[in-house]
């Protein structure tokens, strides 16, 4: 006798989203966001780096970024070039143990999958069949977790390797990141960058599409959902990352994600 264990699978939403787009009218993407689904960003064409947390991956056709719920992402513009892709967004909660790819990645590693010979083509194919095709219930399941198995194989490329972008301001958002509770001050950040503030502010521009102090503002407030979503009181949660002023603190909070950090940790605590 030969006993076999499956694992359940919860039911869940999944969209899937063909776009060419430029620049120019790309608006969410480039603004940096997080969202309480698992994401999988599969490039097609396009002059772009990707940005998760404080790490810039490169992407040429083929490649994917993969990001957890309220990792904080977006994508980076290099030129005008029009920007095909990919992008699927699916909820996780209960079937984290069988998401290998998302769950089973230690914390900090990176979130670029590359893949040899022609498995980027054939990943680029099943999200084709996923978004074109008539076919539903279970052969729409098996091409999804066809993709899960291709995104298992793929090569999980190290920090340490030259395939993660090398920033201008690599050293600013390091530096931010290590220090996101305390004050920073702009020529902190434009010393150890060993450049001007207005060369600073420019680079940043030009790469994340804001200025430091606004990316150190988002920055907070993606770790101040992070310490609510863990059981800090709103005060707490606040002071934590960097806000001394906890009424400005909520009125942010609450432009940025829709609702009060009391309603965002009563509904998302973990």
């Amino acid at each position: 006798m030969k006993n076999i264990y499956f694992e359940t699978v919860n039911g869940f939403d999944l969209s899937i989203v063909y776009s060419v787009i430029h620049r120019k009218n790309h608006t969410f993407e480039i603004d940096p966001h997080i969202h309480d689904k698992c994401e999988v960003y599969v490039n097609l064409s396009g002059d772009i780096s990707f940005m998760v947390e404080n790490k810039i991956y490169p992407v040429k056709r083929g490649d994917v970024i993969i990001t957890r719920p309220h990792e904080y992402h977006h994508c980076i513009y290099h030129s005008d070039a029009a920007h095909e892709f990919y992008w699927i967004l699916f909820s996780a909660q209960g079937n984290e143990t069988i998401l290998k790819p998302f769950f089973e990645r230690p914390f900090g590693e990176s979130n670029l999958i590359t893949f040899n010979g022609h498995d980027g083509e054939r990943l680029i194919k099943l999200c084709e069949t996923l978004y074109k095709s008539e076919i539903q219930g279970i052969e729409q399941q098996l091409l999804f977790w066809q993709m899960m198995e291709l995104l298992n194989q793929g090569n999980k490329v190290n920090h340490s390797e030259t395939q993660i972008h090398k920033s201008e301001i690599s050293d600013a958002l390091n530096y931010i990141e290590s220090r996101l509770s305390d004050a920073i001050r702009i020529t902190e950040l434009a010393h150890i960058s060993n450049v001007s503030v207005n060369t600073l502010e420019r680079r940043f521009y030009e790469e994340l599409n804001m200025t430091p102090m606004e990316y150190i503002k988002k920055k907070r407030l993606n770790l101040a959902a992070n310490f609510l979503r863990h059981g800090y009181n709103v005060q707490q949660a606040g002071m934590e990352s960097g806000f001394n002023d906890i009424s400005y603190f909520i009125r942010l909070f609450k432009k940025s994600y829709g609702m009060t950090p009391f309603q965002y940790r009563k509904y998302y605590r973990v």
